[in-house]
């Protein structure tokens, strides 16, 4: 058993260099001086321009660089805090981020308007869900993500799904309703959702998003762990779960991880990147195989946990 993990180790470690490698192989968002930085201003996109006209604008355009930050740190702390049962609890995140969220990001068949939607509304419900000094900051953001995508948005969503947005600026400022203003980020953040699902079901029927019944069935199991399913909290607590608890982390690492390279490396279009993450991608498949086979063997001798909770 012990070797098993020592491999998968070495995997992660692996996978978290080729997120790297990937994450350097994007342009740089922008370049500035010290001294031209301290005026106010960047070079973006090859031009000097004042970075408060810009700066609600780059997590727009470079958004892939930011998620791929994003799910290296998630990846990283799961493994370097591999021994922690409470990881459970953040394992339908990185899920979602590497089969569900990488597709909409990287994957080439997704057309740049239904990207472009669901990003626009994602970084819309973030601005205005900032509830610290720096809000009026970020909803200046908002409003002028807003202000430059509202002909775009008008056309794309409908006329309902367009009043939550407006609903959603009119309760941003100091001296606003709180309970309404706390309403209309909770109509957006189900609007994200509305739009993703969407998306994904879209190219589901194309036959171009799959998902099988595996992956679907560990979404499910730990979606119901994030929400409180009492029996399935008492199971992955246990301290005799603890090596099936080990085996979720580095299965479910993979599973993510391996959605997530493959797109990236597709997106990239770099021939020696595509190259080095097909390579390791076809020596995983036979950890994989270990790793599955001596679960099972696990899962017969330990059996249920019944008696522990009555």
């Amino acid at each position: 058993m012990d070797e098993i993990f020592k491999k998968a180790d070495e995997y992660i470690k692996r996978v978290l260099s080729l997120i790297k490698k990937g994450t350097d192989l994007f342009p740089k968002t922008y370049n500035s001086s010290k001294k031209l930085y301290n005026e106010g201003y960047v070079q973006y996109n090859g031009i000097i321009v004042p970075l408060n006209t810009i700066s609600h604008r780059i997590l727009l355009d470079h958004y892939e660089k930011i998620f791929l930050q994003a799910y290296k740190n998630l990846l990283e702390s799961l493994w370097e805090e591999r021994t922690s049962l409470t990881n459970e609890f953040a394992f339908r995140a990185m899920l979602e981020m590497g089969i569900e969220n990488s597709f909409l990001i990287f994957d080439k068949k997704v057309e740049k308007d239904d990207k472009k939607i669901y990003l626009l509304i994602l970084l819309l419900a973030d601005y205005a869900s900032i509830e610290t000094n720096m809000s009026g900051y970020f909803y200046n953001w908002f409003k002028n993500l807003l202000n430059d995508n509202n002909i775009f948005l008008k056309e794309k969503l409908t006329e309902k799904e367009w009043q939550i947005i407006v609903n959603l600026k009119d309760t941003l400022g100091d001296n606003v309703d709180k309970q309404k203003y706390r309403k209309a980020v909770e109509r957006t953040r189900r609007l994200v959702n509305s739009i993703k699902n969407k998306i994904i079901q879209k190219y589901s029927k194309k036959g171009n998003y799959i998902e099988n019944e595996n992956i679907r069935a560990i979404k499910s199991g730990e979606s119901h762990t994030l929400h409180g399913n009492v029996f399935l909290i008492i199971d992955r607590l246990n301290k005799k779960s603890a090596n099936n608890h080990l085996f979720r982390i580095y299965s479910y690492t993979f599973i993510s991880s391996t959605h997530l390279l493959k797109r990236l490396s597709d997106y990239l279009e770099n021939k020696k990147y595509k190259e080095e993450v097909s390579n390791f991608i076809t020596e995983y498949d036979f950890l994989s195989k270990q790793i599955a086979k001596a679960w099972a063997s696990l899962s017969i001798k330990t059996g249920p946990i019944i008696s522990d909770i009555i």
